[in-house]
């Protein structure tokens, strides 16, 4: 070992040989560790490496075999150690650790090709950094601003056609994890991103992880689907567990409407706006609005079990309590429309001729022929269940008519009104050869009716010597009773 003992400041040490120190000590003392060299000093020690030439370099290198490291220690203490330099078993990157030797703490890495790493936490900015310990976050940046902003800028300063700033996430694959951003701002985290495990649908939804939660996926197509409630405006959210509708409007806005427009601001020829209601086929569900304003809801749309029938029904199932459908061919029905037609089966006999009045069906009870919404009874009464204009309709077949049953009067009498039909002298126009004794009149006309109101049909003949004359029945309803509401 040689030993080179006290030098002042700036005494240079110089050799003119290649040949290595080995085990040189400069300022006295012994060598330290397994050190070739070493500047031992109780105040500032320096080693300076000088070229007085300007046109050549100064350098310090360390050097060794290809299969091992080369490195330069900074010691504080002979725990406290900082090392940098090669790391051969790491493709000679450059490395940066806490420690004795390269790869085994590393804090930043470079490689041959210029990408940088930095295997742990980092703080940027002032502040205290977040602790590896309690969040495992390689990468961070914290710093308390008040009333600033904490901000990380990714800038690219060209104007030139795809000169762009982008962040980019990446996992290892369609087994790995999903790559995501997580807002965090109180107690209830957000994050978006793409969910890798349901073929990389773009997902937002409220917690850490991506498809428990979801409040919106979008599709590689473009499908937009919103799996829960949406509340548009002020108010309270319908929940999805009392309402099954994926996308909502619900407001409580007090003497004024909430609605959802649909405009088209073009004043141009097609320019529509629209409402389109779409399902997958004709073994799906049917397109329709469903409207519920008290207990009893309406629907409307295309009935897709009944070759696409429009319908408008009560309760919102299209199919059942149909009110109103229309054919594609343009056949208008309505299926709970008020309308019935009954006849007389059974002959009346002497009931009028000499003042009697006869009212239909209370004899022998009329045989419905239909009765639509279920509003005729049999004994000949007609009940209008809502207020409106009716059409009635009424004939009779009269027998056993005699020459001294000179006048006689038909009448439909309703709560409102009564309208006589053929009040004139049956014995004057009473059948002789073909049908003796035989008549048969009939007469319609619009009444107007309340709720509630009823209808039937009278007969009363004068001047026989007896009330002989009888109200015959035929299996062709010559005598009946029909009406419907027309409006």
């Amino acid at each position: 070992m040689a030993t080179i003992g006290p030098i002042n400041n700036n005494q240079l040490l110089s050799t003119t040989s290649n040949t290595a120190f080995a085990n040189l000590v400069v300022g006295g003392g012994t060598v330290i560790g397994s050190d070739n060299l070493s500047i031992v000093t109780s105040g500032l020690a320096v080693l300076g490496v000088h070229n007085t030439s300007g046109a050549s370099i100064a350098v310090i290198y360390a050097e060794t075999a290809a299969a091992t490291d080369a490195y330069f220690q900074v010691n504080t203490s002979s725990t406290a150690r900082w090392v940098f330099g090669a790391d051969a078993s790491d493709s000679n990157a450059f490395v940066v650790g806490d420690g004795a030797t390269v790869g085994s703490n590393n804090r930043l890495k470079i490689t041959t090709a210029g990408i940088v790493t930095v295997p742990n936490a980092i703080n940027v900015g002032p502040g205290t950094p977040l602790s590896i310990g309690s969040n495992s976050f390689p990468l961070q940046a914290s710093a308390s601003n008040s009333g600033n902003s904490v901000a990380i800028g990714i800038n690219n300063n060209s104007n030139t056609a795809n000169s762009h700033a982008q962040v980019t996430i990446t996992v290892g694959g369609t087994s790995g994890g999903d790559p995501q951003i997580i807002l965090q701002g109180g107690t209830n985290p957000w994050s978006f991103g793409s969910d890798t495990s349901a073929t990389d649908l773009f997902t937002i939804a409220s917690g850490y992880v991506l498809g428990t939660t979801n409040r919106l996926t979008i599709t590689p197509a473009g499908i937009v689907t919103v799996p829960n409630a949406l509340n548009a405006g002020s108010g309270t959210m319908i929940v999805p567990g009392s309402n099954s509708a994926p996308l909502q409007a619900s407001q409580s806005n007090s003497g004024n409407a909430v609605f959802v427009p649909i405009s088209n601001t073009s004043n141009t020829a097609n320019s529509h706006a629209q409402l389109l209601l779409a399902v997958g086929g004709t073994s799906g569900g049917d397109p329709k609005i469903v409207m519920q304003g008290g207990a009893t809801s309406w629907g409307l749309g295309s009935d897709t079990s009944a070759t696409n029938l429009f319908t408008i029904c009560t309760g919102g199932n299209l199919g059942s309590n149909n009110v109103l459908t229309a054919t594609t061919a343009g056949e208008v029905s309505m299926p709970l429309q008020p309308a019935f037609l009954a006849y007389l089966a059974t002959s009346d006999l002497d009931v009028t001729g000499n003042g009697a009045t006869y009212t239909l069906g209370s004899g022998n009870a009329l045989t419905e022929v239909f009765d639509q919404n279920s509003d005729f009874n049999t004994n000949g009464t007609f009940t209008a269940p809502v207020g409106g204009r009716y059409n009635l309709a009424a004939g009779l077949q009269i027998e056993q008519l005699t020459s001294a049953m000179t006048f006689g009067s038909s009448i439909i009498v309703t709560s409102n009104r009564e309208m006589p039909f053929f009040a004139c002298n049956y014995a004057a126009i009473r059948g002789v050869t073909l049908a003796p004794d035989l008549i048969i009149v009939s007469s319609s006309g619009f009444f107007d009716m309340d709720a509630a109101d009823t209808a039937v049909v009278k007969l009363i003949i004068f001047g026989g010597v007896g009330d002989t004359a009888d109200v015959g029945s035929s299996a062709d309803a010559r005598t009946h009773f029909a009406g419907y509401l027309a409006c």
